[in-house]
């Protein structure tokens, strides 16, 4: 019987090229987002200031910014997440069709409760030497994270309270080859919200080109706690979601985690 090497080759270091900067959440996506024949790597890392976008370009190694996303999210806080997905199955002058960047993050506000913004960066048709998306799409989701309301006595912000109390998450959840997107966020220790949105590209008779972002539905889950073993995590509250199809129905679900330990698992079948 033979035998199988799996040792891992090591992994290069790609981080000469990324400016060294005091921001405590990054976060990284993968996707055909500036070309249709191979994967993309989107960078994005958050301060108090602002977020910022980066590009790693495999075949040169080096890694391209861009800039526009600064001045639209100035006071963004450090909860963030990326992700990609196929929104609009748009075509672009080749007929090759492309994955959207799908940017979640919380603004900061002087009430401690945080809007949460999602802005859909389309790069259909857009260079990777420079890239720049062709639309930026942004909308609000239908609920806030409140902070005091997820911080453990004796914690004063955020930085202190949570790894991360947003996620966001691409997936075909009714089943007609388009993906839709999923963000959940804690709005409280003991109660998060996962918002379904929409994003669509439409031409009218003249050629002209519109990107639409909706709220589709929305619903409420309560986090189990009152364990021992909630009460020591619960300081940190944190989520993070993912989409798959996991029943193999044709349609997928939403799979949200949290600091309570707990899966929870939803089929959106509302969605027609």
């Amino acid at each position: 019987m033979g035998e199988t090497d799996i040792n891992l080759s090591p992994i290069s270091i790609i981080d000469q090229s990324v400016p060294s900067s005091p921001e405590p959440e990054v976060a990284t996506a993968s996707g055909h987002i500036l070309t249709p024949y191979r994967d993309s790597v989107a960078l994005a890392s958050a301060n108090s200031n602002n977020l910022k976008i980066r590009f790693f370009e495999p075949s040169t190694g080096s890694i391209k910014e861009y800039s526009d996303m600064w001045p639209a999210t100035q006071g963004c806080s450090s909860f963030m997440d990326l992700t990609t997905g196929d929104l609009d199955d748009h075509q672009d002058e080749n007929g090759a069709y492309h994955d959207e960047l799908i940017v979640a993050y919380a603004v900061n506000s002087v009430d401690r409760r945080l809007p949460v913004k999602i802005a859909v960066l389309d790069f259909t048709d857009a260079s990777e030497a420079a890239p720049q998306p062709e639309a930026t799409t942004t909308i609000l989701a239908a609920g806030k994270i409140d902070v005091t309301g997820i911080l453990y006595p004796g914690y004063n912000t955020e930085w202190e309270c949570a790894d991360n109390a947003l996620g966001v998450a691409a997936g075909d959840f009714d089943a007609d080859g388009i993906d839709e997107i999923a963000v959940a966020y804690q709005m409280d220790r003991y109660v998060y919200q996962v918002d379904i949105f929409r994003y669509a590209t439409n031409i009218d008779g003249s050629g002209n080109v519109t990107h639409t972002l909706q709220l589709f539905d929305s619903y409420q889950s309560d986090t189990p706690h009152g364990s021992a073993g909630y009460a020591q995590i619960a300081r940190f509250v944190s989520l993070d979601i993912a989409a798959a199809n996991f029943d193999g129905e044709g349609r997928e679900e939403e799979v949200v985690i949290s600091t309570s330990g707990r899966l929870f698992q939803e089929e959106w079948g509302g969605l027609n």
